[in-house]
C-alpha cells in the first residue's frame, strides 16, 4: 500500500539522479506552500503558488512594493527566494489568529485550510452531516468510532460489521489449518 503513497516520486524518478528528499509541507516547484502556525496556536495549510495568487498575497502580508513584486512576482523569481517568502508568510500568519488568516486568504482566493486535530474532524459539520464516522460496538471495548465505508453508492449500502477479531481469536485455526499443528499442540 505504501507504494501508492509514493507513486509520484516513483513516476518522476530517473535512474542515476539523486532520489527525492523530504520536503516537509513544502514542494520543490512552488512557494508559498506550507503549514503555518497562527497566533492562537492553530495550524493552517496554504498553497498560493501561482503568480496571480502571489499578486493577491503580497498586499495581505504588507509586502506589495515594487521590489517585492519583482522578487516574488514570478515563479522563477519566487523559487530563487523561496525561503524568504516562506518566512514572510509564516511571520504574517503567526501574527494573526487562525480564523482571521483563513478569512483573509480565502477572500483573496488563495487556497488555505485549517489543519484539524481529531476532535475538530469529528465536530466538522460536513463530517457529521455525511455520517463519515460511525459507531461500531466491540464486545470487549464497547462503542468505538470508525471511519464509515467509502465510497457511498446509491444502490450498494455498506456497513462495518465488526471492528475486527480480538487478539488471538484465530490462533487455533491458523496453527491447525496453516501450520498443520495437532489439537494438543
Amino acid at each position: 500500500p505504501i507504494l501508492q503513497l509514493v507513486g509520484g516520486s516513483i513516476l518522476t524518478y530517473e535512474d542515476g539522479q539523486p532520489p527525492p528528499r523530504r520536503t516537509g509541507s513544502r514542494v520543490p516547484g512552488g512557494v508559498p506552500r506550507n503549514v503555518y502556525s497562527t497566533r492562537d496556536r492553530q495550524w493552517i495549510a496554504v498553497s498560493g503558488t501561482t503568480d496571480a495568487q502571489v499578486r493577491r498575497l503580497l498586499p495581505l502580508i504588507r509586502r506589495d512594493t515594487e521590489d517585492d513584486r519583482a522578487r516574488f512576482g514570478t515563479s522563477s523569481a519566487r523559487l530563487a527566494a523561496a525561503d524568504d517568502l516562506d518566512l514572510l508568510v509564516a511571520q504574517w500568519v503567526a501574527a494573526n489568529d487562525r480564523d482571521e488568516v483563513l478569512a483573509a486568504l480565502l477572500e483573496a482566493r488563495i487556497p488555505a485550510a485549517p489543519v484539524n486535530d481529531v476532535a475538530a474532524i469529528l465536530a466538522d459539520p460536513h463530517v457529521v452531516a455525511r455520517g463519515s464516522v460511525v459507531p461500531v460496538v466491540d464486545e470487549a471495548l464497547g462503542e468505538l468510532r470508525m471511519p464509515a465505508p467509502t465510497p457511498r453508492m446509491r444502490t450498494t449500502h455498506t456497513t462495518i460489521r465488526s471492528p475486527g477479531p480480538a487478539l488471538g481469536a484465530h490462533t487455533d485455526e491458523v496453527m491447525r489449518d496453516w501450520l498443520g499443528a495437532e489439537e494438543r499442540e
